[in-house]
């Protein structure tokens, strides 16, 4: 979505991402989404994907939004590229809490 909270088209993609920005940077930033835009696209029949910023802290929160699928990446590391399984396992608890 652009910042006027237009939704691009949607043709022939299976889902939406939804993620968080830095600047001109988006994807791996590591901030959190305007998760108000999963309802826009929700209530346009869009299937979503949230990511940016999720981690065990806001996981229930996060799917609560209704968004299809929720991207977990850098809040589950403990250094780039490594995952914590302690982590994992706390975000699976928030998930299944939600």
């Amino acid at each position: 979505m652009d910042d006027g909270g237009t939704p691009p088209n949607p043709a022939g993609a299976d889902a939406l991402l939804v993620d968080g920005r830095k600047g001109n940077r988006t994807g791996g930033t590591g901030c959190l989404a305007d998760w108000s835009r999963v309802a826009v696209l929700k209530n346009q029949g869009i299937r979503v994907v949230l990511a940016g910023g999720l981690g065990p802290e806001n996981a229930a929160a996060a799917a609560r939004t209704g968004a299809d699928i929720l991207d977990f990446n850098g809040k589950l590391e403990t250094m780039p590229g490594e995952k914590s399984l302690a982590l994992l396992d706390a975000a699976l608890a928030r998930l299944r809490e939600a």
